[in-house]
C-alpha cells in the first residue's frame, strides 16, 4: 500500500548516513508515492547511493532551507515530509504518523526523537530535548528539521521555508505552519536520529548553543547571520 507523501531529503556529503535511511524507506509497510533528494553538489557517492535505491535526484547549490523548498516545488504529492539523510524510520513509522496525523485532523506535525545510541548520557539528553519541544510548542512552536510533515496547500500558504535564514530555519518554519494551521506532535512514533553533532560538540557545547540559538530567536528574532561555525554537510564523522 502506498500513501501519498512526497519525502524530500536535503543532502550534502551523506553518502556513509543516507544509504541507511533509504534501506529503511524500501522496508516501510507504506511506500510514500515519491521520494526526491536534493543534493548540493556532492563530492562523496552521496548521488549514487540513492541511484542505486532507484530514488529521484536533484542538484542544486543550495542551503538546506531553500533545498527543501527547490524539492517540495518538484513533487506532487499532497502531503510533504522533510527528512534529514542521517535518520532511519523504523518499519511502521509512514503508516504510524499519516493514521495519527488524519485521525487528529492536523495540518502539519513533526515527532519527538529518539538517538540511533546505546549511551545512557545520550539518551538522557534527546530526552530533555524532547521536553524543550513540548514546553515551547506553548510558547513558539519548535521543531526540528530531520522530521516535519505538512500539507502542501499550508506549505504554499506560508511560502515554505525561509531561504534567508543560516540557523533555525527549521524552528521558524514550524512556528509559521503553527500559526497558519493546526500543529501537533505525534506520539505514535519516535524518529531515531543519528547523534553525530552530540559527538562532534559534546553535550556542554551543544546545550549552549541551543540556549544561545533560543535567546536570539525569543529576544531578537529570526537568526539570518551565522552564530556559530557551522556549514551544512560538514557533520560527516
Amino acid at each position: 500500500m502506498k500513501v501519498p507523501i512526497s519525502i524530500v531529503i536535503p543532502a550534502l556529503n551523506e553518502g556513509q548516513y543516507i544509504g541507511k535511511l533509504l534501506a529503511s524507506l524500501k522496508a516501510q509497510t507504506c511506500q510514500p508515492e515519491e521520494v526526491m533528494v536534493v543534493d548540493a553538489f556532492s563530492t562523496d557517492n552521496t548521488v549514487a547511493v540513492v541511484k542505486s535505491y532507484g530514488y529521484k535526484v536533484m542538484e542544486d547549490k543550495a542551503w538546506i532551507g531553500e533545498a527543501r523548498n527547490i524539492g517540495a516545488k518538484a513533487t506532487t504529492q499532497p502531503f510533504i515530509l522533510f527528512l534529514d539523510a542521517d535518520v532511519i524510520l523504523p518499519p511502521k513509522f509512514l503508516e504510524k504518523i499519516m493514521a495519527e496525523f488524519n485521525e487528529r485532523h492536523l495540518d502539519a506535525a513533526s515527532c519527538y526523537h529518539t538517538p540511533l545510541s546505546t549511551h545512557t548520557s545520550t539518551h538522557i539528553l534527546y530526552a530533555i530535548s524532547n521536553i524543550y519541544l513540548a514546553i515551547m510548542s506553548h510558547v513558539s512552536m519548535r521543531a526540528y528539521g530531520y522530521c516535519i510533515l505538512a500539507k502542501r496547500d499550508l506549505h504554499n500558504k506560508i511560502k515554505g521555508f525561509d531561504k534567508t535564514l543560516r540557523l533555525a530555519e527549521d524552528h521558524d518554519y514550524a512556528n509559521r505552519l503553527s500559526k497558519a494551521g493546526r500543529f501537533g506532535f505525534l506520539t505514535s512514533e519516535k524518529i531515531p536520529v543519528s547523534p553525530r553533532r552530540f559527538r562532534e560538540d559534546g553535550p556542554v557545547r551543544l546545550i549552549m548553543k541551543t540556549l544561545i540559538a533560543e535567546f536570539h530567536l525569543l529576544f531578537i528574532g529570526s537568526i539570518k547571520r551565522p552564530l556559530f561555525s557551522y556549514q551544512f554537510g560538514e557533520h560527516t564523522k
